[in-house]
């Protein structure tokens, strides 16, 4: 596939592989400690439709909100939100913690 055509080949690809509740299990639990993924009932992952990149910058940037019931100290079971995001970078750029603090933040 001649991926020249497409507007953001990083972000298409990022979302189709992401998109996939599978994809982003395996990568919770291969990244995350495990403390954390056995609060989480990882198969009840739900992909979320909001996006807190603007819209300007979807070309560099792509995101994903994913919801998961999450059983708290207490045993009480509340909804935890799992955001991924992806920077792509060229080149090496110190503001890059800076750029992706912001888009947590507003999540």
């Amino acid at each position: 596939m001649d991926d020249s055509n497409l507007p953001s080949p990083h972000n298409n690809f990022f979302r189709f592989a992401f998109s996939h509740a599978s994809a982003v299990r395996s990568l919770i639990e291969s990244h995350v400690p495990a403390a954390i993924t056995q609060a989480l009932d990882l198969d009840s992952l739900e992909l979320q439709k909001d996006s807190f990149v603007d819209d300007q910058l979807r070309e560099s940037h792509a995101d994903l909100l994913y919801s998961a019931p999450w059983l708290n100290e207490k045993g009480e079971s509340q909804t935890a939100y799992v955001y991924l995001l992806f920077e792509h970078k060229s080149q090496s750029d110190r503001m890059t913690g800076f750029q992706l603090l912001r888009y947590i933040v507003r999540v």
